[in-house]
């Protein structure tokens, strides 16, 4: 199911859809599913632009340092002072807000474990394929 939300930041209407929160993939089903929206992926494809922009993480960092930094907030090894550490985690700690920003605006609610789940996903494999 899609449907469009208007975001009162942007003065434009966005669109959202149901997901199966198996696969992240579009779901038609009605009732209380998970739910996708254009604004939370801009989020987060703009915080992992930065995060690669400004570490190479797409180059340089395995999947594990990645995992850690978007879900632990663990600084890789490799930045070995605590002031550049400050960095990453105010990157990583603006995605999550943004995307608490984004569900706020749009439904009025927090996102769910398997909608943060899929936008976690999609972040993991921007920085992995080093595509933006």
């Amino acid at each position: 199911m899609e449907w469009f939300c208007h975001d009162s930041e942007l003065g434009q209407d966005r669109k959202w859809w149901s997901i199966d929160p198996q696969t992240g993939e579009p779901f038609s089903g009605g009732g209380a599913v998970p739910c996708l929206g254009e604004s939370p992926i801009e989020e987060v494809e703009m915080a992992a632009d930065a995060i690669d922009t400004a570490f190479g993480a797409s180059q340089f960092w395995s999947d594990d340092e990645v995992r850690r930094l978007l879900l632990e907030r663990v600084v890789p090894a490799r930045i070995r002072h605590e002031s550049d550490a400050v960095e990453p985690l105010e990157l990583v700690d603006g995605l999550w807000q943004g995307v608490d920003i984004c569900y706020e605006r749009a439904l009025h609610r927090l996102p769910t474990p398997a909608e943060r789940h899929w936008l976690f996903s999609r972040a993991f494999a921007a920085l992995r394929q080093g595509r933006l």
